[in-house]
């Protein structure tokens, strides 16, 4: 009788067991997924900024005249999902939209479908792409003759 009890006991272990390696595989699970998910809007959060810092700062050079210019700082880094961190001109392009006024970013890594856009007050800008090959820490805004030019370099 008393071997049949430890055997009664071993098999509850061992449902109590794989009960609690199941519960906690989920309560992971779940986790995992929050923390993707704050890493999107993470990474969504720093386009948006350097989105709206880069057209304010257009729009402050439209709005001062020739031969205003100033210079934007770009972060060192951009949150990526799933990943830590990416240098900053490996994952994104900023782009120009002057038929609908627009600056925005998109994600070079697909990572997120997000884009971020501002809008902007000039129209007499010159068309610019910044990606990988041309984008650096510091963008220049300023004028060339009666355009405004976008670039990496002055």
């Amino acid at each position: 009788m008393l071997s049949s009890e430890r055997g009664f006991f071993s098999i509850d272990a061992f449902f109590a067991l794989l009960l609690l390696l199941t519960v906690s595989g989920a309560v992971l699970n779940a986790a995992q997924g929050s923390q993707q998910i704050a890493s999107e809007a993470s990474a969504t959060q720093e386009a948006d900024m350097v989105v709206e810092k880069l057209a304010a700062t257009i729009n402050t050079v439209y709005a001062n005249g020739s031969p205003f210019k100033l210079r934007v700082e770009l972060p060192d880094t951009i949150r990526m999902i799933g990943e830590e961190y990416v240098e900053s001109h490996e994952n994104y392009t900023i782009s120009l939209d002057l038929e609908n006024r627009e600056v925005y970013i998109k994600n070079l890594e697909g990572v997120s479908s997000e884009v971020a856009r501002a809008s902007i007050i000039p129209h007499n800008l010159y068309d610019f792409e910044l990606g990988p090959e041309n984008l650096s820490k510091t963008i220049h805004v300023y004028w060339e003759d009666e355009n405004i030019r976008v670039s990496s370099h002055e």
